[in-house]
């Protein structure tokens, strides 16, 4: 016998009025494959928002149609309250959102120095250094590794950096996909921290995708629950994490 997780129903969260990102009922797969079926939802300037699910929800094909490595089969992508349905990534990173795809992403070959100027590669303006300097200030481990190389790095220590390379294009939403995947829990930890911190110090929306629900749940403002290309379920983290029928369904939490 088959299981499939419950529906769920609950009203839709509106963060802000004028959301900095909202899609409405977009649709978007892999060539005849419909992954995503009519998803809705808005994220505001300085939140987390965690995407979760069982795996082949369509998660991760939502990052990338917000990103615009798929299309928008049906419905629309809109950031600061234009429609974004038709730009591919380029555009898209230099309208200011980014993404760090899940598992390494860097020049593992380059310096640390190196992959930060990389991450601004789709940039020609003089505050490069600058904000290389900003960021070492936010990630402090990397300020001591400049000069060595992002392969010699810890894998906790390379996503920080990612996130880092990312964040040298100056986004209003930064995607994550996995930023847990394969981290020691005090990496984690401090990973967590770190994306806390970047929405409320740089006041951007970030949207991320996790297995790791409980621990992206506790820093979220907003939880989305995608359920076979829908979203069944939305609420603040802490309404999610005291959801009877999620805690049993995607957080593995006994029912209180």
């Amino acid at each position: 016998m088959s299981w499939a997780p419950p529906v769920f129903r609950r009203r839709i969260l509106a963060v802000e009025k004028e959301p900095l990102l909202e899609l409405r009922d977009v649709h978007a797969g892999y060539g005849e494959l419909s992954i995503l079926k009519g998803v809705s939802f808005g994220v505001g300037g300085g939140t987390v928002t965690s995407v979760i699910g069982a795996n082949g929800a369509g998660k991760s094909t939502l990052l990338k149609t917000i990103f615009g490595m798929l299309k928008v089969r049906e419905g629309d992508v809109s950031f600061e309250g234009r429609s974004i349905a038709a730009l591919g990534t380029v555009k898209r990173l230099k309208a200011g959102i980014a993404i760090v795809p899940q598992g390494r992403c860097n020049f593992p070959q380059m310096t640390i120095r190196e992959n930060l100027e990389m991450g601004a590669y789709t940039r020609s303006d003089d505050g490069i250094e600058a904000d290389l300097q900003h960021m070492v200030d936010q990630f402090p481990i990397l300020r001591e590794k400049l000069h060595l190389l992002a392969g010699d790095m810890s894998g906790g220590q390379q996503q920080m950096l990612e996130m880092a390379m990312a964040l040298m294009v100056r986004p209003r939403v930064l995607l994550l996909d996995e930023p847990s995947l394969g981290l020691s829990p005090m990496m984690i930890d401090e990973v967590f921290t770190s994306i806390r911190s970047l929405a409320e110090v740089n006041g951007m929306a970030i949207i991320m995708v996790e297995q790791n629900a409980v621990q992206a749940l506790k820093i979220s403002d907003l939880g989305v629950v995608i359920e076979l290309g829908r979203v069944s379920a939305t609420g603040t983290g802490p309404e999610m994490l005291n959801d009877p029928d999620i805690r049993k369904a995607y957080l593995g939490l006994p029912v209180i």
